[in-house]
């Protein structure tokens, strides 16, 4: 018999009667996190027992297609393909340098990718190359290390070539449309680095052959990252100032955010939620602010230390994991959800959380606008 984590429903109702609070730090106190959501959608998760240090890929209804027990602590990156549990696996630590660069997992096959066999120069910060997103080996954006001369990160598709764009960060900022025929790749410079060093902001786009292209010049600034919105018709870009660019002619305007710098954004059609992580002499603090549709910023929230959040894909609920448990507040910034029963969680759809218990049982949460509680 297969593996299987037991899937279950819980209707809204029901949510109305989940209030308990209980103290859960992840990873530490009393209370240790014993399952991990690596990604998932609506036809499977990847999830990490962290007990028996396997990473598992599971169908919709929770059973297991396959299971890998070197993945979890090789490799530093791992995300869903097209549909999870296809996946793929890269960034190696640099202790496990004989471990394949990249490992794909399709239809339940686990194989190294055959471009993988290149004995790339290992970097301090990036041993080897990292998938920052792909829907298949064919279709996918990679970050190589270029040793002394940077990175680049190679973005493959159609019948074309791949399309190079060196950059100087070894975590450049990557956001994609719902249909892959856009993307935004930022490349962050340091925040002391001048301004002709600026930051940099690429704008891709694929025709109907598949063939990617720039739509236009790269926009330098003093941004620390970008999102994009689901439909790819414009982008947050942050940093100093929070700024809104229209993607097919590139027209910008300032969003009014009263937050200062910020990193971090997710955009819908809804509205948007930026994030500002920092350290000072009080610790580490975390700040989120929610912009609406119309430019209005309707809450906000302010944390000792940085938290887990997901957003769904419309940016009208945000779930983060607090100190009491797991609160879900939609764009009004009223609290829908609080649960304390969690290990990890993410949103798989517009409507629906996906949460993983210390036990294993994954639950499928569906939200509504009018649910409340």
């Amino acid at each position: 018999m297969r593996n299987r984590l037991r899937l279950r429903i819980i209707a809204p109702a029901t949510l109305l009667a989940v209030l308990a609070v209980a103290l859960f730090l992840l990873q530490h106190g009393p209370q240790r996190a014993h399952h991990w959501i690596v990604d998932a959608d609506g036809h499977g998760a990847l999830v990490i027992d962290l007990d028996a240090q396997i990473v598992r890929g599971l169908d919709a209804v929770g059973a297991t297609v396959w299971s890998a027990p070197g993945l979890k602590g090789t490799y530093r990156w791992g995300h869903c393909l097209e549909r999870c549990p296809d996946a793929v696996f890269s960034a190696r630590d640099p202790g496990n340098l004989d471990a394949p660069a990249i490992v794909w997992v399709q239809g339940g096959e686990i194989r190294r990718d055959a471009a993988s066999q290149v004995d790339w120069s290992p970097a301090p910060a990036l041993a080897g190359p990292r998938v920052l997103w792909a829907r298949s080996p064919e279709n996918a954006i990679v970050l190589y290390p270029r040793g002394d001369d940077g990175f680049l990160v190679d973005v493959r598709g159609g019948h074309g070539p791949p399309f190079p764009i060196p950059v100087r960060s070894a975590r450049p900022g990557v956001a994609m449309s719902d249909d892959g025929r856009r993307g935004l790749v930022v490349d962050a410079a340091s925040r002391a680095a001048a301004p002709e060093d600026g930051s940099l902001v690429y704008w891709l786009e694929r025709d109907s052959d598949g063939r990617w292209s720039q739509r236009h010049p790269p926009l330098r600034g003093d941004y620390r990252g970008g999102c994009l919105a689901p439909d790819g018709g414009h982008a947050v870009l942050t940093g100093q100032r929070t700024e809104i660019v229209d993607f097919a002619d590139g027209a910008r305007r300032t969003l009014t955010t009263r937050l200062g710098f910020s990193g971090r954004c997710v955009v819908g059609s809804v509205g948007t939620l930026l994030v500002r992580r920092g350290i000072d002499e009080r610790g580490s603090r975390m700040s989120l602010r929610y912009v609406a549709s119309d430019g209005a910023a309707t809450w906000r929230r302010s944390y000792s230390s940085f938290l887990d959040f997901d957003v769904s894909r419309d940016a009208r609920f945000v779930a983060i994991r607090e100190t009491a448990g797991l609160v879900v507040y939609r764009e009004t910034g009223e609290q829908v959800l609080r649960r304390s029963d969690v290990d990890s969680f993410t949103f798989i759809d517009e409507r629906t959380l996906l949460t993983v218990t210390p036990d294993g049982e994954l639950e499928r949460i569906p939200l509504s606008p009018e649910t409340s509680g």
